[in-house]
């Protein structure tokens, strides 16, 4: 609710643009997951199949996805740091940041989620990767836009993911527990 709250006072006061378009309601979004599309809808620009759909300040919004089991593993011994939520915050949104604008005074509400993202933060950095949507070349593993993905698709990135990550047990496991997800999915799907 916060995030589209935010949103919303953002499309009032001209910060955050959405082209007529795409705009699928009156505002342009009323839930979450449209605010989401939105901002998926971006991915095409990457890709040179189309063109910005919401902007705030300017800038494009992106997304970037990161396999849930293989956060639950690294994320798993997460303990609360000496470090403060709004050191921890500060860390790793700035002080000038639409983060800041929605949390301001409210960074306790997420402190799980906060420190999750701090130490998610840490182990792409010492990676020296970044945070990148997926069509990004500076993405570590860029991808083309396309549909759903096969299943020999999913077990060829699981495969070249455990090459990486042989020396982290966390992802490992992480990647153990997706792949049963994935076989679970093309059983049924």
């Amino acid at each position: 609710m916060l995030v589209t709250e935010y949103f919303h006072d953002r499309l009032r006061d001209g910060r955050f643009v959405v082209h007529p378009t795409e705009w699928v309601g009156d505002p342009p979004f009323a839930e979450i997951e449209e605010l989401l599309y939105l901002f998926e809808r971006n991915e095409l620009v990457y890709t040179g199949m189309g063109p910005p759909v919401a902007e705030l300040d300017g800038a494009l919004i992106v997304f970037a996805l990161f396999a849930e089991r293989v956060w639950n593993r690294l994320c798993a011994n997460t303990r609360s740091s000496r470090e403060s939520g709004v050191d921890v915050f500060r860390r790793v949104f700035g002080t000038s940041s639409p983060a800041d604008e929605i949390y301001r005074g409210r960074i306790s509400d997420v402190d799980t989620e906060l420190r999750e993202l701090a130490k998610i933060g840490t182990f792409i950095a010492e990676r020296a990767m970044s945070w990148a949507p997926a069509g990004e070349v500076s993405q570590r593993y860029p991808t083309e836009m396309r549909g759903q993905y096969h299943e020999d698709d999913a077990r060829e990135f699981l495969r070249e993911a455990r090459l990486d990550y042989h020396d982290c047990p966390a992802v490992l496991a992480g990647l153990d527990e997706h792949e049963r997800d994935i076989e679970e999915y093309f059983e049924t799907g």
